[in-house]
């Protein structure tokens, strides 16, 4: 069986990194090696740390220029065969990796693996409320997966996909992870999947990407229309990939436009639209069929959960 590497990055994360340790080490699999990279906390996150220093293969604190630089640092002191990726505030589910390292060597060929993913939001202490449950067919690596929500945590490499693509761009610091997939889409990838839930993300007030936030969000919304930019037309995308990238492009441009509105800066709101070309027919049209879209991966998600519950109920009847 493979060697799991386990790459931890974090900065001032004292109130959740301790679970995601523990979900680490519980793991029974012998084969995996841990490391921590620390961003010069300054909450206690690096005492929490210290006292699972035997656990650890590697522990590095020293400041970074963000989360795609530690990542990086992680990945280029990982040996493992496999490289899995965990943020201080999420978690993995029991025999994670036992499961991911069978999905790998059943397939030599394979170069990611996809799992399940489960996104959750603290109620009281101790007890989590699933917001949303994807089997790995719907976490599949896909294109419109990608690029609706990336869920990089549930996404496993092999270390040489990482060594022929590259690791984080510093170009996208809040998107770092969502451009990572698309280069390895891009790129060519062989993939596997895995149905059950590996990945918990845990949805909080500090999260980026899974708890609105005005000015994250306007960062985000410039990095997803310049990746659109950089990918709507490369080569390693058939002609319908890429008018959906370029129809993403549109739809960022749209809701950028839409959040500044919701502030109350109609005159940002023009500007961001004049600068997405949403008044050209070619851009009400991929609005359009970005919606329809949208609306079919709804449904499909909706459907799978409906399933999902309805197969829960019966097992415990």
């Amino acid at each position: 069986m493979p060697t799991v590497s386990v790459v931890m990055y974090v900065k001032n994360a004292a109130g959740t990194i301790e679970e995601a340790i523990k979900s680490v080490i519980s793991q029974d699999y012998p084969g995996s090696e841990f490391i921590v990279i620390d961003g010069v906390s300054t909450d206690g996150t690096w005492d929490i740390i210290c006292r699972y220093s035997s656990h650890f293969a590697q522990m590095i604190s020293e400041p970074d220029a963000g989360a795609f630089e530690a990542a990086n640092k992680g990945i280029a002191r990982a040996t493992g065969e496999i490289v899995v990726l965990l943020m201080a505030d999420d978690w993995f589910a029991p025999d994670a990796f036992r499961d991911i390292a069978a999905a790998f060597a059943a397939d030599p060929s394979c170069d990611l693996v996809s799992s399940g993913v489960k996104v959750v939001e603290q109620k009281q202490e101790g007890k989590f409320a699933t917001v949303i449950e994807l089997d790995g067919a719907a976490n599949a690596l896909t294109l419109d997966n990608v690029l609706a929500v990336p869920y990089a945590g549930a996404r496993f490499y092999r270390r040489r996909l990482l060594e022929r693509v590259g690791g984080m761009s510093s170009e996208y610091p809040a998107g770092h992870d969502r451009e990572l997939l698309l280069r390895c889409l891009a790129g060519g990838v062989t993939t596997r999947l895995i149905e059950r839930p590996l990945y918990i993300y845990r949805r909080h007030a500090g999260s980026r990407t899974l708890v609105f936030n005005p000015h994250a969000y306007r960062r985000i919304y410039d990095e997803n229309v310049r990746l659109a930019a950089q990918y709507e037309n490369n080569a390693g995308f058939d002609e319908a990939l890429r008018r959906t990238v370029a129809d993403w492009g549109f739809e960022q441009y749209a809701r950028w436009a839409l959040l500044e509105l919701r502030q109350g800066a109609p005159i940002a709101a023009v500007r961001i639209g004049f600068a997405g070309q949403l008044y050209r027919p070619a851009a009400l049209a991929a609005l359009w069929r970005r919606w329809r879209a949208i609306l079919m991966r709804r449904r499909i998600l909706a459907q799978r959960e409906a399933r999902r519950r309805q197969e829960a109920l019966v097992g415990t009847v």
